[in-house]
């Protein structure tokens, strides 16, 4: 929760710094949780990856550009738009049952 209330202070008041943005999250709030080094190592890669502005674009999508293996049904990884909870379940339900591991940016 002090990622969300960081990031939405930052929001408010002004663009926001990305890079201060992913420093917080993976190096002070949460990084500082993880103990071993290459994991460590690891959540700052995501948090450089997934912590952007593009990510809030709407047509935003975590599937790889070039994924090596096909995902099923050609599912689309994407943060919807919806405002009532329903609809969230309903989209929740269309999730494949296994995920490729490219999804989470690591080789299948």
């Amino acid at each position: 929760q002090s990622c969300i209330l960081f990031l939405e202070k930052h929001l408010y008041n002004g663009p926001i710094s990305w890079s201060t943005f992913q420093y917080m999250v993976a190096a002070v709030q949460y990084g500082g949780k993880i103990t071993d080094s290459l994991d460590v190592r690891l959540f700052r890669i995501y948090a450089e990856e997934w912590l952007t502005e593009k990510t809030c674009e709407e047509d935003y999508t975590y599937n790889p550009s070039e994924p090596i293996f096909k995902i099923p049904n050609d599912f689309q990884y994407q943060v919807p738009s919806f405002t009532e909870h329903s609809y969230f379940r309903k989209y929740i339900e269309t999730f494949p049952e296994i995920d490729s591991p490219e999804i989470f940016g690591l080789h299948p």
